[in-house]
């Protein structure tokens, strides 16, 4: 659900605004920040955490980057500084092969939390090194101290932005909580400011991530939330869709759309990408760099024509079953 909301680059953009120190945000052009594909987790913690990377030019005209690590833990992880460093250290090797003779970017490494108990401990890295902080030793300890978003010390005043970014913060903060079923009419509800077809993809996605993650909601409390929040459109069939998506989610379904709407993906991708490719390849004005334009174009095209395929074979699904 995360990475499904975060990688639209206005959920993105509006987390950087509302959560990110004031400083920060003030040296970002916001408006123009890109969100890549990519991933730094090792695969054993994947379970654990999941990572968005993204790009922003500074005020200066120089590329920085924020690195934002959701802790799925319901507990805080006490050498997640670490983790951190790790991942950074990869971010900065891949920009350095891509771009071998400049200087590094600027990484701002943020923590989104949203375990049953609050954060505790330092947020510098050096408070992890035995002696890390005694004189004489300090010069040769590294300093650098994450950005923590803990959603288990906000109230309702403190989720802010855009309907998309509120509703997924929101669902965050009380899945591990017995506090869900009660908020959960709260939370549907924030469906109700965003586009139709917006709300109906996300309102898949917050099923199937109530049912992925665990939460003692109960069906009752699901089918109830549902149903206040599309009253106006309840009627029998209506019913029968939130009972059916309640019990099951109609996996197989939603799962055959989203393949088929991977391969129309793939499809458009491999078009816009030849065409921005050989674009490309003209301004570098080279043989070589059409061809190379070309591939890097399609490459491009078909990972992001993957992406937005699949989404619209959710929302095609979704629509279909509450249209019928």
């Amino acid at each position: 659900m995360f990475r499904f909301a975060f990688t639209r680059p206005e959920v993105a953009a509006s987390f950087v605004e509302n959560y990110l120190p004031p400083e920060i945000v003030a040296e970002l052009y916001v408006s123009q920040l890109e969100v890549t594909q990519e991933s730094f987790i090792d695969e054993d913690l994947r379970p654990h955490h999941t990572d968005l990377l993204i790009r922003v030019k500074t005020k200066r005209d120089e590329t920085a980057f924020i690195y934002i690590l959701l802790e799925h833990k319901s507990y805080p992880e006490t050498f997640v500084a670490f983790q951190l460093f790790r991942y950074l250290a990869r971010i900065w090797e891949k920009f350095k092969a891509e771009n071998p003779n400049e200087k590094f970017p600027m990484i701002v490494p943020t923590v989104l939390y949203h375990g049953k108990s609050k954060w505790k401990g330092s947020l510098q890295f050096a408070d992890l090194i035995r002696d890390g902080d005694k004189t004489g030793f300090q010069k040769f300890a590294p300093h650098f101290e994450y950005h923590l978003c803990d959603l288990s010390n906000f109230d309702e005043r403190d989720i802010k932005g855009i309907a998309a970014l509120r509703l997924v913060l929101s669902l965050l903060k009380y899945v591990f909580s017995p506090q869900l079923s009660e908020k959960a009419i709260e939370i549907f509800s924030i469906l109700r400011e965003m586009p139709r077809v917006g709300a109906i993809e996300f309102l898949g996605i917050v099923l199937k991530y109530l049912t992925q993650s665990g939460s003692r909601i109960s069906r009752d409390k699901v089918r109830t939330a549902m149903q206040t929040t599309f009253a106006t459109e309840v009627n029998k069939e209506f019913d029968e869709l939130i009972e059916y998506l309640v019990e099951e989610f109609r996996p197989d379904y939603v799962e055959k759309e989203r393949l088929r709407g991977r391969q129309e993906g793939i499809e458009q991708g491999i078009e816009q990408g030849i065409e921005q490719g050989i674009e490309q390849g003209i301004e570098q004005g080279i043989e070589q760099g059409i061809e190379q334009g070309i591939e890097q174009g399609i490459e491009r095209g078909i990972e992001r024509g993957i992406e937005q395929g699949m989404r619209n074979g959710t929302v095609r699904t979704m629509l279909q079953l509450l249209t019928r």
